[in-house]
């Protein structure tokens, strides 16, 4: 599973922007540092989200930057679809 992901430049800030989960913004001090920073703020997000019994929204955004998400966060996601509600 990816999440893509925006990146834009502010001054000497790239900022990330994830369309499809509008509550994860991040920045870097490079392009590079700036896809690990998003990496890292999906991941905590959808950690947090799923022991929260939040929403994740599917990943729908084809543009930008793929961002992978690590495979005990998809299998927690999984495992949360398949608990009725």
């Amino acid at each position: 599973m990816t999440h893509n992901c925006t990146i834009g430049q502010e001054g000497n800030m790239f900022i990330v922007q994830f369309p499809d989960m509008p509550n994860i913004q991040t920045f870097g001090n490079t392009h590079e540092e700036a896809l690990a920073m998003a990496q890292e703020a999906l991941e905590g997000c959808m950690e947090s989200d799923i022991s929260r019994g939040l929403p994740i929204p599917p990943p729908a955004y084809e543009g930008g930057y793929p961002i992978p998400v690590a495979n005990h966060i998809i299998r927690a996601y999984d495992r949360k679809l398949s608990i009725p509600m």
